[in-house]
């Protein structure tokens, strides 16, 4: 099957992908997600997790978190990195609506460019005074995050609208490129 607002092929055929499964919540305070076990219309090299509350079908205000990895935050608990509050944040509020979808991006360390470049920019961060797109520009280096599978996987769940938990704007002309309304919930 092609997904007609992005033109990537993916097929649901055959998959467990929405065998419900209740996500593991010792550490993040929050319970009944049903989570796929497998996203068949990615290729192997992308790599994101779907967290669902709720019944998203034809959703025109669904809230919505979109979040990149990362193991700085997540794995080793930095003081400085604000994406462990975001994701624990995100899913306190979805589950407080009792309806919502997280997408978690696994393969976007430092907003897509690796890990080994996550830590590049935290070095110039550190030792320049820089904030994290400042120092990502004097490397050379861009947001290379694709946000095209997530189109996909919305489009998969009926989603019409998104209220994205973002604290950046950018995040919403993603969606308003394929014609999904969107507006922005700051947390």
């Amino acid at each position: 099957m092609r997904n007609a607002r992005t033109g990537i092929e993916y097929s649901v055929e055959g998959s467990s992908w929405l065998d419900r499964t209740t996500a593991w919540s010792r550490y993040m305070d929050v319970a009944d997600f049903v989570v796929p076990t497998d996203n068949p219309y990615l290729t192997p090299t992308e790599y994101y997790t779907v967290f669902y509350k709720g019944d998203l079908r034809d959703g025109e205000n669904v809230l919505t978190r979109v979040q990149s990895a990362c193991v700085l935050g997540r794995i080793w608990g930095l003081d400085d990195c604000d994406c462990n509050r975001q994701l624990l944040t995100g899913f306190r509020l979805i589950e407080r609506e009792q309806n919502g979808l997280f997408v978690y991006c696994s393969d976007d360390h430092g907003k897509g460019v690796g890990l080994a470049n996550h830590f590049r920019t935290l070095v110039v961060e550190k030792f320049r005074g820089l904030n994290e797109d400042d120092a990502r520009a004097y490397l050379g280096l861009k947001d290379a995050r694709d946000y095209k599978p997530v189109i996909v996987i919305t489009d998969h769940f009926g989603v019409k609208g998104v209220r994205l938990l973002t604290n950046n704007e950018s995040k919403l002309d993603i969606f308003r490129k394929y014609s999904i309304p969107a507006e922005q919930v700051s947390f």
